[in-house]
């Protein structure tokens, strides 16, 4: 999550939320990825500094091809998405990853994701549609 993102999408009631999930899965032993589009800033700093250990892929696009094919080589058995724009970007690189990875557990933490434009219910049902535990 970027901060220019945070706020076009109107979602700064969701970093602490989403700050304390990564701050949780951290502790509970999950690795924490990130990614940002290479031409936009960097993480919110909130995030950033809940878990200073973290990986960072840089997209050019909506999805991020490299985490999906990085995701498919060492085959994880969950993998759980947060984040802005739920219709654009979260939900490119949640399908993407159901793709290579349909034998995985998909979650997207619909209260840790938000969209600019009223797109953020349509997009949590088409991945619920498409067998994604959406919570």
């Amino acid at each position: 999550m970027q901060a220019e993102f945070i706020r076009q999408c109107g979602a700064a009631d969701i970093v602490q939320k989403t700050a304390n999930k990564i701050r949780a899965r951290a502790e509970e032993g999950y690795e924490i990825i990130f990614t940002v589009d290479r031409a936009g800033g960097g993480l919110a700093a909130e995030l950033k500094a809940v878990c200073p250990q973290h990986r960072v892929y840089r997209k050019h696009s909506y999805g991020c091809s490299r985490l999906v094919l990085d995701l498919y080589a060492e085959k994880p058995r969950v993998v759980e998405f947060c984040g802005v724009c739920t219709n654009v970007c979260v939900i490119t690189n949640v399908l993407a990853t159901m793709a290579f990875l349909p034998f995985s557990e998909i979650i997207v933490d619909g209260g840790c994701c938000a969209s600019a434009d009223g797109g953020h219910a349509a997009a949590l049902g088409v991945m619920k549609a498409c067998n994604v535990k959406v919570v």
